[in-house]
């Protein structure tokens, strides 16, 4: 069984989910997938409600240069503000995973996934497990923060910005977008987390695709 999927790029700055309830300790994020029961999400065969938080910045935490697992990433930072949401009672992270910067960016050119960087982001997930969080990465912003679909659209030599950027949307005047976008997010749900050996896809601490 696989996480639920959402893909709803038309918001991809937008909503953040934020149901309240105290976690009780069987919404850990171990073994089980939360899925969608009716108009409700439920966690092994319950309704599942949870407290959520908007942590964007959590792929830059560290230099962004140098040894993958030493320097280019900050484990204690990572660590601790995992742990401050969790004692505040957080249950659902929603993060970032895009950037086509040259800093901590997962893409930055096309089609050229960057490793220390999904590195980064492997910890990230373990993190989250190893808290009891959950999390719900982004996968392009609709912005120009991070180079966003703008950077999309220039690979395609078109223009961003408002509103040429409604492009994006347009499979027939930007073909080469969605392709762009549909192998980027391939290449996130299979990768193989380098600590867990567990694809993304496949990983419960992930309760949603954003």
């Amino acid at each position: 069984m696989t996480p639920l999927v959402l893909l709803l790029v038309a918001a991809l700055a937008g909503a953040c989910l934020s149901l309240m309830r105290p976690p009780p300790a069987s919404a850990a994020a171990e073994d089980s997938f939360v899925t969608r029961c009716g108009i409700r999400f439920c966690l092994d065969g319950e309704e599942y409600y949870f407290a959520g938080a908007n942590a964007y910045d959590l792929f830059t935490f560290g230099s962004g240069s140098g040894d993958t697992e030493t320097q280019y990433m900050d484990k204690e930072g990572i660590d601790a503000h995992m742990a401050r949401m969790r004692d505040d009672g957080v249950d659902v992270v929603r993060l970032w995973m895009f950037s086509h910067e040259s800093w901590h960016g997962f893409e930055k050119s096309e089609g050229v996934y960057d490793e220390q960087q999904f590195a980064l982001f492997d910890y990230v997930i373990e993190s989250a497990r190893t808290h009891g969080l959950r999390l719900m990465p982004v996968f392009e912003n609709y912005w120009e923060a991070y180079g966003g679909i703008d950077t999309r659209l220039g690979w395609e030599g078109l223009s961003g910005g408002q509103p040429a950027r409604a492009a994006f949307f347009d499979k027939d005047r930007c073909p080469g977008c969605f392709t762009s976008y549909k192998n980027y997010v391939s290449h996130a749900l299979n990768r193989t987390n380098h600590y867990s050996g567990v694809k993304y896809k496949d990983d419960p601490t992930i309760f949603a695709w954003g």
